[in-house]
């Protein structure tokens, strides 16, 4: 009898030490796969939202884009809790998001377990902005060539001289004249050429 008594216990001593391992254990796995698809959703939600054109930056389009990129980030880690999420700071102007998530799920042992993890990104705009080379040819050999940032403004050569030549401008195609317009700004890497008479 004395031997059954000891084995209760003893099950039951191992029972509540499992149980509480593993109530440890889940909440420090949901904290680190809740900061995992926090993390994952500002960063991509940064990139999304600054890359886009400078008239879609404002701070509402900044929330539902992270609130959205958070619940697909949240299913492909297997989160299944219930989450609440609070926008801290948005300045859409300055590249500034501020949120807290809070997750609240069961521990094994029935009771409910909440974990918070509050993360603010700053987007670093001169980091980002992507070099762009304009090029100029003349008679198929490099004239003149510079490199600038996106969105930098567009810089006009000096008009090439030929001897016995007129010069008509410059065309993005070789060999034919188009009569384009130069753009206000460098968007993108380009190439021109000298058209004459």
């Amino acid at each position: 009898m004395k031997y059954i008594v000891y084995g209760i216990v003893s099950a039951a001593i191992l029972f509540l030490s499992v149980l509480m391992f593993l109530t440890v254990e889940g909440r420090t796995d949901h904290e680190k796969t809740l900061e995992e698809a926090v993390s994952l959703a500002l960063d991509q939600t940064m990139q999304e939202q600054w890359m886009q054109a400078e008239s879609i930056k404002d701070d509402e389009a900044w929330a539902d884009a992270f609130c959205r990129i958070l619940k697909e980030k949240m299913q492909g880690l297997g989160i299944k809790g219930e989450c609440k999420v609070e926008i801290y700071g948005v300045d859409s102007k300055n590249g500034l998001l501020s949120v807290g998530v809070t997750e609240t799920y069961r521990h094994p042992n029935g009771t409910e377990g909440t974990c918070q993890v509050i993360k603010t990104a700053l987007w670093d705009q001169k980091m980002e902005k992507e070099d762009h080379e304009v090029r100029f040819y003349v008679d198929d050999r490099l004239w003149q060539a510079y490199r600038v940032e996106d969105g930098a403004d567009f810089i006009l050569p000096q008009t090439p001289a030929v001897e016995g030549r007129k010069f008509l401008g410059w065309s993005r195609q070789a060999d034919q004249w188009s009569g384009e317009a130069f753009p206000a700004q460098v968007k993108e890497t380009q190439t021109y050429y000298a058209c004459f008479e």
